[in-house]
């Protein structure tokens, strides 16, 4: 990946992205799936219980995995309304498995949700009901290590992202976005998504509804190592985009940031602990190297 060749995409013209939908539009839940033979089942269960009466189906893309991901979404099959298994050799990436989804089918809503996360029964319903006026929407996420908590759909202190586990999407609008960036690292490329969106005149509407259970990482290095990604990442959206969608929070919120970090150093003798550390230093550390790796002051 050079810089050089990382340019921006100008925000498409959307202005005539209405179209009324008639009483039970047709609905696509894409799911990227790589190596999730042990997780799938329960967000397939999950889907198998939606209380949604129109026409969906569930389009599952198997992203080169060497497990038995086909093999379990194929069990599937009878339990859902209509079920798509899709494969491909070689790897392409969430967002390019999620691009490939999306692409195989002539729903006019496509949902996207993650392998190993878990949807509630209205969620495909309570999608339905918001894009009727809104060309896309996004839902609450419930952190598996804080079941009482949700986090906010809505991201952000400049222009807002989606998490690209749980929104929803009008396929015209999908369309004319020109879908993910398979150019960009993933975290950035869920950022550009929402920005180009964004830039286009439109945004989210909230969905209430559209609740997900996600899951947390239980190794505590695969946690490290997304959040220094993420945080590298965000550095590099700085660069690239400008302080306009990815303003920095300000010196005293920084100097609070790693004044937290000090203050809970005695937290790491527990795994909790750890994991709440974790969360902060990791990304920012991978803020502080993109800083420096991309040129920008973005700590």
């Amino acid at each position: 990946m050079r810089l050089r060749d990382l340019t921006p995409w100008d925000p498409p013209d959307l202005t005539d992205w209405y179209r009324p939908f008639g009483p039970a539009p047709s609905v696509a839940v894409v799911i990227p799936a790589r190596n999730a033979a042990k997780v799938l089942p329960d967000q397939l269960e999950a889907l198998a219980a939606q209380d949604y009466d129109g026409p969906w189906e569930v389009v599952v893309v198997d992203d080169a995995s060497v497990d038995e991901t086909r093999a379990v979404a194929e069990s599937y099959r009878g339990r859902l309304p209509r079920l798509r298994v899709l494969s491909d050799p070689t790897p392409l990436g969430p967002h390019g498995a999620r691009n490939v989804g999306a692409a195989a089918t002539d729903a006019e809503i496509l949902c996207f949700c993650d392998a190993d996360d878990r949807v509630v029964p209205g969620w495909v319903s309570s999608y339905v009901e918001a894009l009727r006026d809104a060309p896309a929407a996004v839902g609450p996420m419930r952190p598996s290590d804080a079941p009482d908590r949700d986090t906010q759909p809505w991201k952000g202190t400049g222009l807002s992202h989606a998490s690209s586990g749980n929104f929803a999407m009008r396929a015209d609008v999908w369309r004319g976005l020109g879908g993910f960036r398979t150019d960009y690292p993933s975290h950035l490329a869920e950022l550009d998504l929402s920005w180009r969106l964004q830039g286009a005149g439109l945004g989210y509407a909230i969905a209430p509804g559209a609740e997900i259970w996600y899951r947390i990482r239980d190794d505590l290095g695969a946690m490290w190592r997304q959040r220094v990604r993420w945080g590298m990442q965000q550095a590099l959206a700085r660069r690239l985009y400008g302080p306009r969608y990815m303003p920095h929070a300000g010196v005293v919120s920084t100097l609070r940031s790693y004044g937290w970090l000090v203050l809970h150093l005695p937290g790491l003798a527990t795994r909790e602990g750890r994991r709440r550390w974790i969360k902060t230093a990791g990304l920012r550390l991978g803020r502080a190297l993109g800083s420096v790796r991309f040129r920008v002051g973005y700590l």
